[in-house]
């Protein structure tokens, strides 16, 4: 069989995806369940908690209710302490709608 040549795309391709990448992992923080959120937080590596996605994973779980300690949030010690608080959220991001204001 012949292989497919492979192109390598150069730095002004790699930043592009790389901001799309970004965007929707964004909007997607934005819309997630409580329950998704804090399993998101409870897997990001130790590099991630001081990134600007974390900030905002922290942001949209304050948006849902969950107060977030941002100091042991970092330690990943807030999320058995939150799951007691989002255990009432069952719907909240599941059904593909649009958030109530």
């Amino acid at each position: 069989e012949r292989k497919m040549p492979t192109k390598r795309l150069g730095p002004e391709a790699l930043r592009a995806l790389a901001s799309v990448n970004e965007f929707l992992l964004e909007a997607n923080l934005r819309t997630a369940s409580k329950t998704l959120l804090l399993e998101i937080g409870s897997k990001l590596p130790a590099p991630a908690k001081k990134s600007h996605l974390h900030l905002l994973l922290l942001e949209s779980l304050k948006d849902r209710g969950v107060v977030v300690d941002k100091k042991k949030a970092n330690k990943g010690s807030s999320r058995r302490r939150n799951e007691s608080a989002s255990e009432d959220d069952t719907s909240d991001g599941d059904d593909g709608g649009e958030e109530e204001e």
